[in-house]
């Protein structure tokens, strides 16, 4: 999906779930939860508290919708909750961030973004060129976090055939990432 799909995705979800539609608001949930633990994981440093952030997020996001005016804008509003959320956790906690998000001026944060599409799309031409069983064993370890002992009992398979073909897809990614 085109960036451009996927904003007007979500503005249309985000119009319904201000109409009260839950099923809306479920799914803006599941299209960016993703995005939103990894920003959160950048700024805090911790798989745990990431995933705190990112359902407070959330849960702010659910009590405030009616006051986003321009629906395009849900990603940015996101992303300033986000950062709002983790910023309080980490002064809770006493822990400094590591950078401000005011500090980096709006041209190095564009490249920024900039750059990580054109990576994050390299990863997924990589990955569509994968065997399926590869796309799928690191969609399970890696996309969907699930552990080696899990995706053995799964696949109904040994933990230790289950590390194999982990390490037999990451070679298999990092042969066809470098070929792009």
């Amino acid at each position: 999906m085109e960036n451009r799909e996927v904003y007007e995705s979500l503005s249309l979800l985000l119009e319904e779930a201000k109409k009260g539609s839950i099923k809306a608001f479920e799914e803006i949930y599941e299209k960016t939860k993703t995005r939103q633990y990894f920003l959160a994981l950048k700024y805090v440093h911790d798989e745990s508290l990431a995933q705190d952030v990112v359902q407070e997020t959330f849960i702010k996001l659910y009590h405030y919708l009616d006051k986003i005016e321009n629906s395009m804008s849900l990603l940015s509003y996101l992303k300033k909750i986000n950062y709002s959320v983790s910023m309080r956790e980490l002064k809770k906690q006493g822990t400094q961030p590591k950078q401000s998000i005011d500090s980096i001026s709006e041209s190095e944060f564009i490249q920024k973004e900039w750059d990580k599409d054109d990576k994050n799309e390299k990863i997924k031409n990589a990955l569509s060129n994968m065997t399926e069983r590869n796309q799928e064993i690191i969609k399970l370890k890696y996309i969907d976090r699930y552990k080696i002992k899990e995706i053995a009992k799964l696949k109904k398979v040994s933990e230790k055939t289950i590390s194999r073909r982990i390490q037999d897809a990451k070679e298999e990614f990092k042969n066809i990432y470098l070929t792009l």
